[in-house]
């Protein structure tokens, strides 16, 4: 049988984190290699070498480009530019649309005015949300 001696006394002991010691050395390592980084990337080498590093990238980048629309025009298909021609037109032939469809709606006004003017019969409604200046045409 046990003594009230042989029982602890207090709080039971707490057991050891194990991700203790790794949190630790994370953060030690963490602070060396910022401060290694934050002391190389302040130099002027640092930068130049960047420079050249991004100068390279975008001189490929040129390349890829260059070889892929050579590629697409080889097959007959469009490039990038082709596309954005083609909306550049097809956003003008809308304008245009919608400037025909206004002149349109003035001259059959016109003509309803004067019909109106000579036999009376009831006016047709006009179309509403019709402006001079409307863009482009957002109906299907």
């Amino acid at each position: 049988m046990t003594t009230p001696a042989d029982q602890p006394t207090g709080p039971a002991p707490r057991p050891a984190d194990p991700f203790e010691l790794w949190r630790q050395i994370y953060d030690a390592n963490e602070r060396a290699w910022s401060t290694a980084l934050e002391k190389a990337m302040a130099t002027p080498a640092f930068a130049q070498t960047q420079g050249k590093v991004l100068e390279t990238f975008l001189q490929a980048q040129k390349a890829v480009r260059d070889t892929m629309r050579s590629y697409l025009e080889s097959v007959n298909l469009p490039t990038r530019e082709d596309i954005a021609r083609l909306g550049e037109l097809i956003v003008g032939l809308e304008e245009k649309i919608d400037q025909l469809s206004d002149r349109f709606d003035q001259v059959e006004s016109a003509a309803a005015a004067g019909a109106t003017s000579r036999t009376a019969p009831p006016k047709a409604p006009s179309r509403p949300g019709r402006a001079a200046d409307s863009g482009p045409a957002t109906e299907a």
